[in-house]
């Protein structure tokens, strides 16, 4: 029989005619830790031996092989503090999903053909392609965890069938529409709160965790560090979605003027209602008529209801953002500068959510190129004849 020790990392060793892998540890609960594995080569013995190390790397404790349930457990309880507010809430419905249906599963027989008789489940139930993409990509990120944590080889969701998404163009607002709504918008008491997502492209979180020290009337720069957003039924200001999020914005002239009259207004707002026995935040840019920070939903349900009033229909306040965005391309800004006020983590995501209006946007580049190339009839010269 040969041996192969390394202190404190296990060992493998022949035995007639077959290997077997060997590791022992104490766990967090101060028991002793047993994994032992027959194999047929000894190649299959060291990449077994890795495969316990991952398990002790990982805190698993259990004498039986690690659960897809188990594996998720760890993996969220890592990464919690890493993940936005209301992507906690929504990784953690994708999480009790896979739970109910792959969670009794023994993570190293985990294979592709599951993952795909899963997903074909989650169709079945009703799910909608985003919400079985968004499941399928937490339970591709904890499988990847598990690859470097040796629990597996390979990750079985980079093998499985890919979830299509037919992409829809974003509803917008044309020039006219968008001059109808900030006619409007003068008589709406968050008026200035439209202007702005229409004249900067914010997101909502974006718009309403902004505070008056955000605003720079100086320099005349407005400053997105953080986001209000909905987690369930609670509300929750944290940092933004992405680090290309946070960006400092030049305020144009109007703006600057819409602001200083809206502080005022503000002002006189929140003495009235201490006035009445509230107590509102003095902090915020936007607040409810009672003076607190306003709710993401109602905010949307106001600006619906806005949008009826001004003659616009039927509308939902992320089209300001793709309205920012559609007029700021027809207007020949170029695609960096865009995502950059945009705040989205790259060029490609806005090339991708706008190609749509890829020949409008395209249409001011050539126009002031062909003005480049046209010959000056003032400097043409006459040939003699």
């Amino acid at each position: 029989m040969s041996t192969r020790r390394t202190r404190g990392q296990g060992s493998i060793y022949r035995a007639e005619n077959h290997w077997r892998a060997l590791l022992k540890w104490t766990g967090p609960d101060g028991r002793v830790i047993t994994r032992s594995k027959r194999c047929r080569t000894k190649a299959e013995a060291e990449s077994a031996l890795a495969q316990f190390r991952g398990i002790r790397d990982a805190g698993v404790t259990e004498n039986a092989s690690t659960t897809v349930a188990q594996l998720l457990d760890r993996w969220f309880a890592i990464h919690e503090t890493e993940i936005a507010g209301s992507t906690q809430v929504q990784y953690q419905w994708a999480t009790n999903h896979i739970k109910s249906r792959l969670g009794h599963l023994r993570l190293e027989r985990l294979t592709p053909t599951h993952v795909d008789a899963f997903v074909d489940q989650l169709s079945t139930a009703g799910l909608s392609p985003r919400s079985r993409r968004l499941i399928r990509v937490v339970l591709s990120q904890a499988c990847k965890a598990a690859v470097g944590w040796r629990l597996i080889a390979s990750n079985p969701c980079d093998h499985a069938r890919p979830i299509k998404l037919e992409r829809k163009e974003p509803n917008s607002l044309s020039v006219e529409e968008a001059r109808q709504l900030l006619s409007a918008a003068k008589d709406d008491r968050l008026g200035v709160l439209w202007l702005l997502l229409l004249a900067l492209g914010l997101r909502r979180g974006e718009a309403l965790a902004l505070r008056w020290r955000d605003v720079d009337l100086t320099s005349k720069t407005l400053t997105i560090s953080r986001a209000r957003v909905k987690a369930g039924s609670k509300v929750i200001e944290g940092p933004t979605k992405t680090a290309r999020s946070t960006r400092t914005i030049p305020l144009p002239a109007f703006l600057i003027e819409a602001l200083t009259q809206h502080r005022a207004f503000q002002h006189q707002e929140h003495n009235y209602l201490v006035e009445l026995g509230f107590a509102p935040t003095r902090d915020h840019l936007f607040t409810s008529v009672t003076g607190t920070p306003l709710d993401p939903d109602n905010t949307s349900k106001a600006f619906q209801a806005f949008a009826q009033r001004a003659g616009l229909g039927r509308r939902h306040l992320h089209e300001l953002r793709h309205a920012a965005a559609s007029l700021m391309l027809a207007a020949g800004t170029p695609l960096p500068e865009v995502s950059r006020v945009l705040g989205h983590s790259s060029t490609r995501v806005t090339d991708e959510v706008y190609a749509h209006l890829g020949h409008q946007a395209l249409r001011g580049a050539v126009d002031r190129l062909a003005r480049v190339l046209e010959p000056d009839e003032s400097q043409a010269t006459t040939t003699p004849q």
